[in-house]
């Protein structure tokens, strides 16, 4: 994805660092691990690039570390581990930048009308459900 964007081979750990600021957008890391995501395309990975050595900048390395903390807490493990991690953090990254289907908007647009349902008065959420409507029908209109 990372090297479609810019027309030229990158290394695995710059996947990483770009995945990891692409993440930075997840609030809630349990939304990420239950997320399906579709990969379109098959790919030949070989036995050596299972366990790879990468190259990361020091604000990921140290990300990475408090990722761990973090997504044990909201996922309600004891323990995460770094390939978890990083697993979770290139999902995140492919689910910004990846393509996205009208059924991905829909779930997204009805789980904010439920939170919204629960915050404000119906004469309000009256008001607010027609804009969300109008909203994903423009969203949808970006994906044709």
């Amino acid at each position: 994805m990372y090297e479609k964007q810019e027309c030229t081979p990158i290394s695995k750990g710059e996947t990483l660092n770009r995945a990891y600021y692409d993440s930075e957008w997840v609030g809630n890391w349990q939304d990420i691990y239950i997320k399906k995501v579709k990969v379109s395309e098959k790919y030949d990975i070989k036995t050596n690039a299972l366990k790879p050595r990468l190259q990361i900048n020091s604000d990921v390395e140290h990300g990475i570390k408090k990722l761990k903390v973090v997504m044990a807490e909201q996922l309600g493990a004891r323990n995460v581990t770094i390939g978890a991690v990083i697993r979770m953090v290139l999902k995140a990254g492919l689910i910004r930048n990846g393509d996205h289907d009208e059924e991905d908007v829909s779930q997204i647009f009805s789980s904010y009308r439920k939170e919204v349902a629960e915050e404000v008065t119906e004469e309000q959420w009256k008001k607010i459900l027609l804009i969300l409507e109008r909203m994903e029908i423009d969203v949808k209109q970006l994906l044709i």
